[in-house]
């Protein structure tokens, strides 16, 4: 009995890339794995192999806005940082001072969920499609 015929899969391809599309296929490799939760292809060739069984390769993107959510952040340490101050400095805290560091704390907590519910939107029945087309 060969080893061939003990697989399940018996036909073996070779493919060849240029260094560049090498390093753009182990780029993409590595970027799945980091955001593959489920850990559903744990290996390369089971990755590729699903990669050419569909044919087509979706990226994802949820636009959001860096800038503002570092300012927002930003603003909160800011706040807490001089609500820490004060408190050491006179021993109490007012209660502006903490109504401003939970405001802040919503407004954070909004663009997280607007990004969370956007990235759902844009993902959400995405196995459905790449059968489908």
């Amino acid at each position: 009995m060969s080893w061939l015929s003990k697989r399940t899969r018996s036909i073996c391809k070779k493919i060849m890339f240029t260094p560049d599309e090498w390093h753009e296929v182990e780029f993409l490799w590595t970027e799945f794995r980091e955001f593959d939760d489920a850990k559903r292809y744990a290996r390369f060739g089971d990755w590729a192999r699903q990669l050419l069984m569909w044919g087509q390769v979706e990226k994802i993107e949820v636009p959001f806005e860096p800038e503002q959510l570092r300012g927002e952040i930003r603003r909160i340490g800011v706040n807490v940082n001089q609500i820490a101050h004060t408190a050491n400095i006179s021993r109490s805290v007012s209660p502006e001072q903490i109504q401003a560091v939970l405001g802040a704390q919503a407004k954070l907590w909004d663009m997280f969920s607007r990004m969370e519910e956007e990235y759902t939107r844009k993902t959400t029945g995405l196995s459905e499609r790449r059968r489908s087309s």
